[in-house]
């Protein structure tokens, strides 16, 4: 077993993890690169839903789970293999490291995996506004027009994992916001590296080092050039219009206090800062019907849908496996 410690960096999309990441990475102590999502195949080797594949992936994860019953210690046994396998890789990619850091958002879907896998490693969860991830996922992968369905699974799974993850892990977990690391970067800074157990290194908070290798989010690595306060209100000019007012009151009651409180945040005050949004009716007739238009694909499974499409395309038979 590697000496190396895994860390694991985990938030939403368009979160700031890319910031954080960056911001670590410049430590002499800490390797990462881009976005792995190494981890994410393995750990849905069992899970009947949510992969779409060539080979009937349904099937095989109820072979795999014939499999992992039988052994003694069951789906913990394979996670803590599987975890050992990783942590040698990690090793092997970055021998000199003390801490290996890893940074994929859609970790969320396996956090609770990893806690049994990688009973060593560390985990830092970001949080930011809510209302100010689902405005960026608007600006960023759309250029301003509506397609939070597409997100759906982040805004909503994600959402609920990370929060029943921060709490039911307490002990394991650092968090900070966003928000935070903005305002105040060295001490945001300070705390990570107390909790990693590693010396605060001056350059961290200043940007200068290169960007980590591999692919990530090139958004942000080309946006985070200099620390600014402009993020933190850009929400609220993207969410101004009546419809994306109403869909924020609405997500904003579905998140709830509860959850709210442990990203630390403050259900009341959200809700009053949204009832102060400025008026405009920008994008309002393209949002009345792309949130129709994603209310559909949600119903229909999309994504499936479009897999099959493409398979038709191939000339391939089509198989419903999910």
């Amino acid at each position: 077993m590697s000496a190396q410690t895994p860390v694991f960096l985990l938030s939403l999309p368009r979160a700031g993890s890319t910031l954080l990441q960056r911001m670590l990475g410049s430590h002499p102590d800490i390797y990462t690169r881009g976005e792995g999502h190494f981890l994410l195949p393995f750990f849905y080797a069992g899970r009947a839903k949510g992969v779409y594949a060539d080979y009937g992936h349904k099937v095989v994860a109820g072979e795999f789970k014939q499999f992992v019953d039988q052994l003694p210690d069951g789906e913990d046994q394979v996670h803590r293999a599987m975890g050992a396998m990783a942590e040698d890789l990690f090793a092997a990619a970055a021998p000199d490291a003390r801490f290996y850091l890893d940074k994929t958002p859609r970790y969320h879907l396996i956090a609770e995996d990893l806690v049994t896998a990688f009973p060593d490693a560390r985990f830092i969860v970001q949080w930011r506004n809510p209302l100010a991830v689902a405005a960026s996922m608007i600006e960023t992968f759309k250029g301003g027009r509506w397609n939070l369905h597409e997100h759906h699974v982040d805004l909503y799974q994600g959402v609920d994992k990370l929060c029943a993850f921060a709490r039911d892990h307490a002990e394991r977990v650092h968090t900070l916001s966003y928000e935070s690391l903005l305002e105040s970067p060295e001490q945001s800074l300070r705390d990570v590296c107390a909790y990693l157990g590693c010396n605060y290194s001056d350059e961290m908070a200043t940007l200068s080092a290169t960007p980590p290798e591999g692919r990530g989010d090139p958004t942000g690595v080309h946006r985070y050039q200099d620390l600014n306060r402009e993020p933190l209100e850009k929400w609220k000019g993207v969410m101004s219009n009546p419809l994306r007012r109403k869909w924020c009151a609405r997500y904003l009651d579905w998140i709830g206090e509860e959850r709210l409180a442990i990203q630390g945040y403050s259900l009341s005050v959200l809700q009053a800062e949204l009832s102060n949004l400025p008026g405009s009716f920008q994008h309002l007739g393209s949002d009345y019907w792309e949130m129709l238009l994603g209310h559909g694909k949600l119903m229909f499974n999309w994504p499936m849908l479009v897999d099959q499409r493409r398979r038709k395309k191939c000339g391939e038979t089509l198989t419903w496996y999910a």
